[in-house]
């Protein structure tokens, strides 16, 4: 994966550099990535590739800081918990530098959301935690936005025995 930034003043992109992931064998699908006002932003993006447990690959959901200022990248961190199929993610940050990932994950009852935030002052992931709950049904296209507070709202579709309907559940 690579991360090219736009310079605003000068109207010219940089020259592109290469993230550094955990296993150079892996598939990569579906990122998602955000800047906020004062050039702090956070890529996160679904990976394949990671032995989590011998023997066993799983599809897990990273995430990586970029710092356009000091023209910086954090460390690559999984921000998902459950060892198992997580796809789909979606990032939004406020101009504080917060942030809120979602995305879908596999379960033995079904696919469910699940969302972490990203403190800023910690400069850090929190836990991940289970945000839809019904189990009516399989989720999909999970998207999330947050305001300045640190409020967050995250909707999705989700298909049951009537049909598909469009879900949301508050992060406070």
């Amino acid at each position: 994966m690579w991360i090219k930034r736009f310079d605003r003043a000068t109207k010219t992109w940089g020259a592109a550099e290469k993230v550094e992931l955990i296993n150079k064998k892996i598939g990569l699908a579906d990122l998602s990535v955000f800047l906020d006002p004062n050039d702090r932003g956070l890529v996160v993006w679904e990976q394949s590739g990671i032995e989590s447990t011998p023997g066993k690959v799983d599809l897990h959901i990273m995430a990586k800081r970029i710092d356009a200022t000091n023209n910086k990248l954090g460390t690559v961190k999984i921000i998902e918990i459950v060892q198992r199929y997580a796809v789909e993610p979606h990032v939004a940050m406020n101009s504080f530098g917060d942030a809120v990932a979602v995305w879908t994950q596999r379960d033995s009852v079904g696919t469910n959301v699940w969302a972490n935030r990203f403190n800023a002052d910690a400069n850090d992931w929190g836990v991940a935690e289970l945000i839809e709950t019904t189990n009516q049904g399989n989720v999909h296209n999970p998207q999330v936005a947050i305001n300045l507070r640190g409020h967050a709202i995250a909707v999705w579709y989700q298909k049951d025995d009537t049909g598909t309907n469009a879900w949301a559940n508050r992060l406070e």
